[in-house]
């Protein structure tokens, strides 16, 4: 490897545009591997669960317990594997800088920025969501209390049965959070989310197991090892599995961020993505098994509103599912504002003229994949990868630190070679990127499709515009959340498109188009693609379903009176008291 000369004084210029950026890269490097293996499993786990948990067991009602015990193994195992397949397209990438858009970039230049408004609608809309669902939970967790420590219902004020009211102040704990720059400083947060997951697993137990709290339960109604008698409630049900372990949109983040050596990151990464998934998976059946024998086919979609209201462990899990939605609230925004990052830069940006690839900007066979041969890849070598013109980076180059230590330097080499050795050893085609410290170039067959040779800058969005877009989102997501109280069928349509998507479709396909034809995993690669097309299509048919239902109702039980009655209702909502409302009409 090439040594390094003494670090030149901050106030000098930069001894050369390539080593000034490589400091830029190593630093940012440095930087962000810091996340240890058990904060990125608690991120992962806490993206994965949520309240979609609390619907599995009604889920079984429709299925019966074998096919639901199937369909939990089945999604879950579909989802790891996309996930792997996102994680071995950024190891092929190289660096820990990748995301959907870059390795897109490299294969479906044209559709990578459809891909980021995909993510960016999905977490939008799914944020908005967990704000409505802490409107709503919150009056009743006030009830509850209120009721166990014997108060009076009319020392309550209003407001404090008021959705508005809580989404406000649920927003005023998450600001903070929303704000910070790396996934891994919500490890925290996290780690509060899985010990609410836990105590909600507690009460299932509990209430399944004891007698003592069995005897406080309605009667049991029957329990069916397999249902095929309606396939239409089939279709409709299994979207709730395969969402349930939705998180593609931070695998890359918690890839990008895991502490590591080269040699063992994909595997720490599969590591953490077994862990969570399998633990996901654990506590769905261990939720859906035991809340459906508990009630049998009397089980609602909600399990914790079965049990008992004036139970002190219930007002708790109320209390610990407001937890764990609103600690999942900061982990949508994060890949929310990164998409959005992607989808609202100028096109150009990404992109560098077709002129400037050439056959020398190609890699060579690096020998036997040794560092040694891979060193030749470095930025000492001037035909090891496309350069822009000096003067376009000038400004850029010149603002880069260049007082590095020689430790860090040497980490950059590393992974250059690194990033040369995987390349060989997936017998990776010439046109995908070039392992160098520079701006990569990258090809493969959508570049070659398109002629153009898309680039992906390595530096961090601006202090700025990070700023001017989490504003954005937040303020967006909570004046929509304050003025609707339910996105159940718009997240239905926008999750069977995003979802499937971003977890199955776009991982069978950029596996397959950044690697040869000969490597063993491209044919199961494209299978997810396809399987992916398969639950886009069966989830958008439940939501069709729902919507004809729903059209049905609404028909056959129209009234005469009814239109002033809905103008006195979207009044009381707009001023979000129509939680409070029903809540102390059912109290009373």
């Amino acid at each position: 490897m090439p040594s390094i000369s003494a670090p030149v004084a901050p106030s000098g210029p930069p001894s050369t545009p390539s080593h000034s950026h490589a400091q830029s890269r190593s630093r940012s490097r440095h930087k962000s591997g810091q996340a240890s293996l058990l904060s990125s499993t608690a991120n992962l786990a806490n993206t994965v669960l949520g309240t979609g948990m609390l619907a599995t067991p009604g889920a079984f009602k429709y299925v019966g317990l074998l096919p639901g015990i199937f369909l939990v193994l089945l999604c879950g195992a579909m989802s790891a594997a996309g996930l792997l397949l996102v994680c071995a397209c950024a190891r092929t990438m190289g660096g820990r800088k990748q995301s959907f858009f870059s390795v897109a970039k490299a294969t479906v230049p044209k559709g990578a920025r459809w891909f980021d408004a995909a993510i960016a609608v999905k977490c939008f809309g799914v944020s908005i969501s967990y704000l409505i669902i802490i409107g709503q939970l919150m009056p009743q967790v006030v009830l509850s209390m209120a009721k166990l420590g014997g108060g009076s219902m009319e020392d309550l004020p209003l407001w404090t049965l008021a959705r508005g009211t809580w989404i406000a102040a649920g927003m005023a704990g998450l600001v903070p959070l929303c704000f910070l720059r790396r996934l891994d400083s919500l490890r925290h947060t996290s780690y509060l989310s899985l010990v609410a997951v836990l105590y909600l697993v507690l009460i299932v137990v509990l209430y399944s197991v004891l007698p003592s709290y069995r005897s406080s339960l309605p009667p049991r109604g029957e329990v069916h090892w397999i249902v095929l008698s309606d396939a239409n409630h089939f279709v409709s049900m299994f979207p709730v599995f395969v969402f349930a372990f939705t998180c593609a949109q931070n695998c890359l983040p918690v890839f990008n961020e895991l502490r590591s050596t080269p040699e063992r990151h994909f595997e720490r990464m599969r590591i953490s993505i077994y862990t969570s998934l399998g633990a996901a998976a654990g506590v769905y059946m261990i939720v859906a098994i035991l809340g459906y024998t508990t009630f049998g086919s009397l089980v609602s979609s909600n399990i914790i509103a079965m049990y008992p209201s004036s139970s002190t462990l219930v007002a708790f899990a109320r209390i610990a599912i407001v937890v764990l939605v609103a600690f999942s609230y900061p982990l949508q925004v994060h890949p929310c504002r990164a998409a959005l990052d992607k989808v609202l830069a100028p096109s150009d940006e990404a992109h560098i003229s077709p002129d400037s690839r050439s056959a020398d900007a190609q890699v060579a066979d690096p020998g036997d994949g040794s560092p040694q041969d891979a060193s030749r890849y470095t930025d000492d070598e001037p035909s090891a990868a496309p350069r822009p013109k000096a003067h376009n980076r000038a400004a850029r180059e010149q603002a880069s630190d260049a007082g590095e230590s020689d430790d860090e330097e040497e980490m950059q080499e590393e992974e250059e070679a690194r990033r040369a050795l995987l390349l060989t050893r997936a017998g990776a085609d010439p046109l995908l990127p070039i392992p160098t410290g520079r701006r990569r170039s990258q090809g493969g067959a959508g570049a070659e499709a398109t002629g153009v040779a898309p680039t992906i800058d390595d530096e961090e969005m601006s202090l700025e515009r990070w700023c001017i877009l989490t504003a954005f989102i937040l303020a967006s997501t909570f004046v929509i959340a304050m003025l609707i109280d339910d996105l159940g069928l718009i997240l239905g349509f926008v999750g069977s498109i995003g979802s499937t998507t971003i977890s199955f479709i776009l991982p069978g396909i950029l596996y397959s188009s950044l690697h040869p034809r000969t490597d063993k995993w491209r044919r199961p690669a494209q299978a997810l693609a396809i399987y992916g097309g398969i639950v886009m299509l069966l989830t958008l048919s439940a939501n069709v379903l729902k919507l004809i239902r729903a059209g049905g109702e609404d028909k056959d039980h129209r009234h005469p009176h009814e239109e002033v009655a809905n103008g006195v209702e979207q009044l009381v909502k707009g001023l979000g008291l129509d939680e409070g409302l029903n809540l102390v009409e059912r109290w009373r």
